[in-house]
């Protein structure tokens, strides 16, 4: 019986489920428990402690990075097992890692994960990290006699051996083949960056630009650039 009758009132016993706010999963003060009944609501502050630490795991999902790399949080599953046998799953900013350094490339680079005494330690590799192609959108592939080559149209992505997909400036890179100094059609711009190369066709028009880009004359916006 949940319920007690007394001589100025009622005394309940909230079951668990019927009390909200309760959380054991970390540790925590004054953590306000909150029990609604005959729409009143009473509240209880309390405090999770945290036991004592017996030993912790480190899991890594990522075995290899790349010079320049970081390694994030969400790469390591830390789990801490604690006197009365809970597991903890250690959240991101609570543990210490040291020994990670992704500045040059090194092969078996010890990295470990240490919190309130315990520690584990997994070994990592660091390979260099390498420019494998590039990829070029032209953005603007009509252009009129005497008009000079629209950098800012261009979208150039460099693709690396560590899966990466990095957008370069326009600025970076070096133009050849552009001359619009006579009609041409299907006249190869060959883009360079850090020794790779992609290319695209341009066609040379005469007369001049109209004022609005949809009116240009034969220009195809779904064009793909050259390999």
């Amino acid at each position: 019986n949940n319920v007690e009758l007394r001589e100025f009132g009622v005394n309940i016993w909230p079951t668990a489920e019927e009390i909200s706010g309760f959380d054991s999963s970390q540790p925590q003060d004054n953590q306000v428990l909150s029990f609604t009944f005959g729409g009143l609501t009473a509240t209880q502050t309390i405090d999770i402690v945290e036991p004592e630490l017996l030993s912790l795991r480190v899991i890594p999902s990522k075995p290899t990075y790349y010079t320049g790399d970081v390694l994030k949080p969400e790469e390591l599953t830390v789990l801490c097992t604690y006197e009365n046998g809970y597991i903890r799953n250690m959240p991101a900013g609570s543990y210490l890692i040291s020994g990670f350094d992704s500045t040059k490339p090194v092969q078996d680079q010890r990295v470990t994960v240490s919190y309130k005494g315990q520690s584990d330690s997994f070994f990592i590799q660091v390979l260099p990290l390498e420019l494998k192609s590039i990829s070029v959108n032209p953005g603007l592939t009509n252009y009129y006699l005497g008009e000079q080559f629209n950098r800012s149209m261009l979208r150039v992505s460099a693709h690396y051996n560590s899966g990466a997909i990095k957008a370069v400036s326009p600025e970076l890179v070096q133009i050849s083949g552009f001359d619009s100094s006579r009609e041409a059609t299907g006249q190869e711009v060959v883009v360079s960056y850090q020794g790779k190369q992609d290319s695209f066709l341009v066609n040379i028009l005469s007369g001049t630009r109209p004022d609005e880009p949809g009116e240009e004359p034969g220009n195809d916006p779904g064009e793909e650039p050259g390999g």
